[in-house]
């Protein structure tokens, strides 16, 4: 079921972990990001659309997260998501009201 706009306090029922990038270097002087733990917070969790690309002959499966969060001002796309043990990138953020928005993210394959 796809929701749209504010979700009850008790529907946020799936912890997530905003990370962010730093960057540092590597053994051999190249810069590499290195992920920290940004926030931990209560989140909406449903699965947007999926489909597979193909390109040049190769099919690729994607896979889009919509989570739902108490509203915030300082997550960015820069940022990933940690939930269930797999990372996802946010591609966008949209505000659905003044209390709640939400990360439209990716999986990171």
């Amino acid at each position: 079921m796809m929701r749209r706009g504010k979700t009850d306090i008790g529907e946020k029922d799936e912890r997530i972990v905003i990370e962010s990038a730093t960057r540092s270097v590597d053994g051999e002087g190249q810069p590499i990001p290195t992920w920290t733990t940004f926030a931990t917070v209560w989140a909406f969790a449903e699965f947007d659309t999926g489909h597979e690309l193909e390109q040049m002959d190769k099919i690729n499966s994607q896979t889009a997260l919509r989570l739902t969060v108490n509203y915030r001002t300082d997550i960015d796309v820069k940022m990933r998501v940690n939930w269930r043990s797999s990372y996802w990138n946010i591609n966008a953020i949209l505000p659905t009201d003044k209390f709640d928005m939400t990360l439209k993210c990716s999986k990171v394959e």
